[in-house]
């Protein structure tokens, strides 16, 4: 690993992220492969929309152009106040306290749940300093002492711990340690949630228990139930993991922290007295916003998490909580090299850097910013496609899996080359 000098800060970039890969074997590739015709959603004629459908879809197509115009009337009138909140922050930037620490308590509390790797070993970077104790999170003991080496190395005192969260006595442990952080720390000053599980890992849709793969199930399982046991991205299995972890521990890390924030901010009403802000970033997905029908799993639970982030904008407001939604487009990380590994057919030079999107969050919370959106291109298209009508949205989702933009090589825009070359 490259030794990061805390003289140099753009030492940060060069250092390499280490990466969580798993991807899939043959036997469960194989049983996550689709034929871009026979899941065409109007390839019969049962399937061709009537005219009643037909009227709602030109209804809903009407209302998402009012409301886009709406949108846009609302941004324009909002324009001079941004600009005034630019210029004045950066005078504050330029001639303020710079390295402020968390409301005159020594070191601020920054933890980063998911850190090992991708996004969250670069925000591990970004926030290490001499004004930080980092608490780290993550499930990979090995790489998370490398990241917590380099955090050291740029000054932060750090604490790590290792949690499975596919294992839900995990989740309780995680609440439990939260309340330990919160008290013997005075309070958590900025927590970040970025761990997050695709069902192309083979360790999350290939296997039937902890420690057992797929491919290793009795005989008579395998051939009797192979559909459920074995592999398949829509099994109950695969979508109870990728909830358990995208859901249910991301949600109780979030909330758990908005609860231990909303409870030290209260204590200052009674008496008026002034309060820190205390911050909340959610990192979700692009995926959010439209995703392939057969990445359903994933932007279910990313959007589910979008959703929480954008409502506890208002509701942690009284409480001086921010709360910031980063919604990352393909970022080159362990996650997408399995994909790749898959068939992804998203160009591996296109991908962002994770540390350039972790310094577009930091600045984004720095800021004040609702939401982060990076690289903001790609992800704008996919926020665009929100405003299709369900039956444009159908088909779209449809064609983004028969391109192969969410992975599983034969159904890929290789097997459609391969397809023209034999006509």
């Amino acid at each position: 690993m490259s030794t990061i000098s805390k003289k140099d800060p753009s030492a940060r970039d060069s250092t390499s992220h280490p990466a969580s890969y798993n991807p899939q074997t043959p036997t469960t590739q194989s049983r996550n492969t689709y034929s871009p015709f026979t899941t065409f959603p109007f390839r019969t004629w049962h399937a061709i929309p009537g005219l009643p459908q037909l009227i709602v879809n030109l209804v809903f197509s009407i209302a998402a152009v009012f409301y886009s115009v709406l949108g846009l009337v609302t941004l324009f009138s909002l324009i001079p106040l941004g600009v005034f909140k630019s210029v004045w922050s950066t005078l504050i930037h330029i001639f303020g306290n710079k390295k402020a620490t968390a409301a005159g308590r020594g070191r601020r509390c920054v933890i980063i749940n998911g850190a090992n790797s991708g996004i969250g070993a670069a925000l591990v970077q970004e926030y290490a300093n001499e004004h930080t104790h980092l608490i780290l999170l993550a499930r990979s003991k090995d790489r998370l002492s490398e990241v917590s080496s380099t955090a050291h190395k740029l000054g932060a005192t750090v604490n790590t711990h290792s949690l499975e969260f596919l294992e839900h006595d995990q989740i309780v442990a995680l609440k439990e340690l939260l309340v330990k952080v919160d008290r013997e720390y005075g309070g958590i000053d900025i927590a970040i949630s970025v761990t997050g599980i695709t069902g192309h890992r083979e360790d999350v849709v290939g296997r039937r228990g902890p420690t057992k793969s797929a491919d290793e199930s009795e005989p008579l399982l395998r051939e009797s139930y192979a559909h459920i046991t074995q592999g398949s991205e829509w099994g109950a299995t695969t979508a109870e993991r990728m909830i358990r972890v995208n859901v249910e521990a991301c949600s109780a890390f979030i909330l758990t922290c908005y609860d231990l924030m909303k409870l030290r901010q209260a204590k200052h009403l009674p008496h008026n007295k002034k309060r820190t802000t205390r911050k909340i970033v959610i990192v979700a997905s692009s995926a959010a916003y439209f995703a392939p029908a057969n990445f359903a799993l994933y932007a279910a639970s990313k959007a589910f998490l979008y959703s929480l982030g954008v409502s506890l904008v208002s509701i942690a407001a009284p409480f001086d909580i921010q709360v910031t939604t980063v919604t990352p487009g393909f970022i080159e990380s362990g996650m997408t090299q399995t994909m790749l590994a898959t068939g992804m057919t998203t160009p591996h030079p296109t991908l962002g850097h994770p540390q350039k999107m972790a310094r577009a969050i930091r600045r984004g919370e720095e800021r004040g910013d609702v939401m982060v959106a990076w690289p903001v291109i790609e992800v704008a298209g996919l926020f665009g496609a929100r405003a299709l009508s369900p039956l444009v949205e159908v088909l779209g989702r449809w064609i983004g899996m028969a391109t192969g933009s969410a992975g599983w090589q034969n159904i890929g825009y290789p097997y459609l080359q391969h397809i023209f070359r034999n006509r």
